[in-house]
This record gives C-alpha cells, sequence and structure tokens, in this order.
C-alpha cells in the first residue's frame, strides 16, 4: 500500500478553471466489485490527540476541463469514515480517463466532506486564509471556504493507495495589537497562526515536527486597524503552533515567528509595533 502522492489546490486556481468554461456534466461511475485492476483509496481520520473522526464522507472524482468550453466530473467512489475514523473506497478507470490531450485539464479528486463538524471545535477550510488579500481598512471576515478538504492526485490502474488526514480542534487565542500608528503608506502589524492540518505527507515538516501539512490561519485577516486592536485567532488545540507576526514600518518589514503550544484557557497575549516594547 503506497502513501498517496496528493496535493491541495489553491482554491483561486480551482475556481478560476471552473469559471473559465461554458457548461458542467455530472456522472455517477461507481464500480460494482473491486477487481486487481481498481484502484484502492484508505486511511484515517483524525483529530487532536489521535482520536477518530467519524461519520465524514469521502468521494473520489474526476474532473477533465475544456477551458472555456465544458467540464465533465465523474463521480468514481464513495464512503464514509467508521468509528475509528477509517475508510476505504475503490474504483476502476477508464481509458479515456488516461489520455493525455493538449489543452485538456484531467484532475482527480479525493474530498472530505466536513460538514458535520462544528466550527466553532474544529478547524475548518474557512478557517484557513492563506489567500486572502490585505484590504483598506484590514477586513476580519471569513474566507467563506466550503466545508471540504480536497486533494488531487494521480492515481495508476491496480494502484493502492493510503491517505491519512488530521483535522484539529480549534482553540483561539486573544492577542492585543498595541501602538500601530502608521507613518508611511504601506504599513502594516498581523498576527497569524501556523498548525498541522489536512493530509499526510511523505515528508515531515521540520520546524513543527508534524507529519501533516502545516496550514495557515490569519494572513492578512488578524490585522490592526488602530493604536490597540484586539483579534481572536484561531490555533490547533494541544498543538505546537507557530504564532507570525508581521510588522512593515516606513517600507521596512520584519517577520517574528515564535513557537506557542496551545491547551484550553490560554492566556491572552499582547505584541507591540515597536518589538522592544512587547509584554507577552
Amino acid at each position: 500500500m503506497k502513501k498517496l502522492s496528493c496535493r491541495v489546490l489553491a482554491p483561486a486556481a480551482a475556481l478560476a478553471a471552473l469559471l473559465a468554461t461554458g457548461c458542467t456534466k455530472e456522472e455517477t461511475d461507481f464500480s460494482d466489485r473491486e477487481t486487481p485492476e481498481s484502484v484502492v483509496v484508505e486511511g484515517r481520520l483524525l483529530t487532536t490527540n489521535g482520536e477518530p473522526l467519524a461519520g465524514i464522507g469521502i468521494r473520489a472524482d474526476y474532473t477533465r476541463t475544456i477551458p472555456m468550453c465544458s467540464v465533465t466530473i465523474r463521480h468514481k467512489g464513495a464512503a464514509t469514515s467508521d468509528r475509528e475514523g477509517r475508510y476505504r473506497l475503490f474504483f476502476d478507470l477508464r481509458d479515456d480517463e488516461l489520455l493525455d490531450e493538449e489543452s485538456v485539464s484531467r484532475l482527480f479528486s479525493l474530498s472530505f466532506d466536513l460538514a458535520s463538524l462544528d466550527p466553532e471545535r474544529y478547524l475548518l477550510p474557512d478557517d484557513l486564509t492563506e489567500t486572502i488579500l490585505p484590504t483598506d481598512p484590514p477586513s476580519a471576515e471569513a474566507s467563506g471556504a466550503k466545508p471540504v478538504l480536497e486533494l488531487y492526485f494521480l492515481p495508476e490502474r491496480g494502484g493502492r493507495y493510503t491517505q491519512n488526514c488530521y483535522i484539529p480542534r480549534k482553540q483561539p487565542v486573544r492577542i492585543t495589537l498595541r501602538g500601530f500608528v502608521p507613518e508611511a503608506p504601506g504599513d502594516h502589524f498581523s498576527v497569524s497562526a501556523l498548525f498541522p492540518y489536512g493530509p499526510e505527507c511523505d515528508e515531515p515538516d521540520k520546524v513543527l515536527q508534524t507529519p501533516y501539512q502545516v496550514r495557515r490561519a490569519g494572513l492578512y485577516r488578524y490585522t490592526a486597524s488602530s493604536a490597540e486592536t484586539v483579534v481572536e485567532v484561531p490555533f490547533a488545540l494541544d498543538e505546537e503552533n507557530l504564532l507570525q507576526i508581521v510588522r512593515v514600518r516606513g517600507g521596512v518589514g520584519s517577520t517574528e515567528v515564535l513557537p506557542l503550544f496551545v491547551t484550553a484557557g490560554p492566556e491572552p497575549l499582547t505584541f507591540d509595533f515597536q518589538p522592544e516594547k512587547n509584554e507577552s
């Protein structure tokens, strides 16, 4: 059983691909039985402290996109995680799904439907704000992402793959950003959080010592807009996180990264625009 070699497609890129098409057609192409040529994907879904996530729907899809023309989506296989968080699905590859056609995009995706998880208790895609751009005045709006974790991969006939995923519980930390008085256009003061999240990877992250991907909450979202701004930043509970502080003063930027193990009921933190005044 090989680890699934997958990637997370940037939401903006996926949206652009869909918008650049004319019509969309959906088909269901489930296999009746597993054969030696079937693609098999299995794994386990876990949350904080290794607890299983049961009842999560998982689906494998094939998407063929002809830009400015059409999208064909085939639902290839489906499963639901059991009480131990385990799942297993299989599907067969059609010959036309393996063609290499010029100007045609082909993607196989594995989607984990997280809609049953309480957004107050779990870190969900809506908290992952890597793609939000800075606004003036700064915005604290959520990204509006659907509660779906979607991975992309290239299967082979007869391939046996494993893909474990981790969805940590959420713990907000109250952070005060103090002393922000912009002196030049572009001055900026913000915080964000990085934590283990999503698919297990072949190469463990060396910074956080985690086998899972590292994702971010808060890029440009938790930003000082006055001399004292209080924000609630979501972190992963009972995990080693990274707290990133970005300061831009007079066109000169600096980034400070601090390790932060977050437990329930964390103490509030305070950071100053002038770092020598920090009292966190």
